[in-house]
């Protein structure tokens, strides 16, 4: 059996603890794909450095930061969602701009 490049031993934990979180997420499919994403790139990024920083193996931190990162970053859209930009974007252009009266 060939051996696997780093990067996918790195990446193979998170990836797998993000398709289980999506498997158990009540969105959109387009909208659960998008979330995996978040999860796997999140447990690349964010796995080694916790895993070392909290003393256990890099890929087990890379494993719940895949299944934890998506709820994390669900929360994020549903604020980002929330978040009233265009209203304030108009209210400001309205307070700054001289009026038409």
């Amino acid at each position: 059996m060939q051996d696997l490049p780093p990067e996918v031993v790195k990446a193979a934990p998170g990836v797998v603890g993000a398709a289980i979180a999506a498997l158990f997420t009540k969105e959109s499919p387009g909208r659960a794909f998008a979330l995996w994403l978040a999860g796997c790139a999140m447990s690349y990024f964010v796995g080694g450095p916790l895993g070392i920083k909290l003393g256990i193996p890099e890929s087990v931190a890379g494993l719940f930061v895949g299944v934890y990162g998506i709820a994390v970053v669900n929360k994020g859209f549903e604020a980002l969602q929330s978040f009233p930009l265009g209203q304030l974007i108009t209210d400001w252009a309205k307070s700054k701009l001289p009026s038409k009266d």
